[in-house]
């Protein structure tokens, strides 16, 4: 049995607008997010990169709140489609 406090809330798809935004952010931020290296240095830029993405979309009053780890998904899922 689960408890109501562990379901998880589905947020809402990203619209057209955010994810221009979000590739507008992520361009920004793209050398450091796309780079191969996998040494502690590189993962942490990867990781303040995320952090400071997460605050310029979360700074828009009209966008909904999503944490660092929502917007990277969202990312991969908008690559994984421009592939296709």
């Amino acid at each position: 049995m689960s408890s109501p406090q562990n379901t998880k809330k589905k947020t809402p798809q990203l619209t057209v607008i955010e994810q221009k935004f979000l590739i507008d952010v992520v361009d920004e931020f793209k050398g450091v997010l796309e780079s191969k290296q996998n040494d502690i240095w590189s993962i942490q830029r990867k990781e303040k990169a995320w952090r400071e993405i997460e605050a310029n979309f979360c700074s828009m009053p009209t966008f909904f709140k999503r944490d660092h780890k929502q917007l990277k998904k969202c990312w991969n899922n908008l690559k994984m489609k421009a592939k296709k």
